[in-house]
């Protein structure tokens, strides 16, 4: 039984690898190719809104995460005096802090968060299905026609 599910799982990745290299014309394709091609995607989009959120064209995914860092250890020290006196100090102080990081006036705590992950899902979600409508188009093409 062993032996049949393994000899399927291979006859099944070589399908893939076939079906990948005529999909995307190229001869050195390996399954998980258009996997990586949409992580990608999804990186390349977060880079994107980085620049656009920090106005530096070498933005690069993570910068802004330790730049954060870097900001918030400073904030950190005067987070923990404003928090011991009650909580609408530590979020005008979490607020001050992110106007400081991100050189925005109007940001407000949790911006970053909100936009960068709603775009990297977005870009995700495209990059997945674009990938998907390939898989099905080459699949249908791939099948007997009197399967269809």
């Amino acid at each position: 039984m062993m032996g049949c599910i393994l000899a399927w799982r291979v006859q099944l990745k070589g399908f893939a690898n076939k079906l990948g290299k005529k999909v995307t014309g190229n001869n050195n394709y390996e399954f998980g190719d258009i996997s990586k091609k949409a992580a990608k995607i999804a990186k390349d989009g977060a880079e994107e809104l980085g620049k656009e959120l920090t106005g530096d064209e070498n933005y690069k995914f993570g910068d802004l995460s330790k730049k954060a860092a870097k900001g918030a250890s400073k904030a950190a020290e005067h987070a923990a005096e404003v928090a011991a006196k009650d909580s609408k100090k530590l979020k005008e102080a979490a607020d001050a802090a992110g106007k400081i990081i991100t050189e925005d006036e109007d940001y407000a705590f949790g911006d970053i968060t909100k936009k960068v992950a709603g775009n990297v899902l977005k870009k995700t979600a495209e990059g997945t299905k674009k990938a998907s409508e390939y898989l099905d188009k080459v699949t249908k093409q791939q099948l007997p026609k009197k399967l269809e």
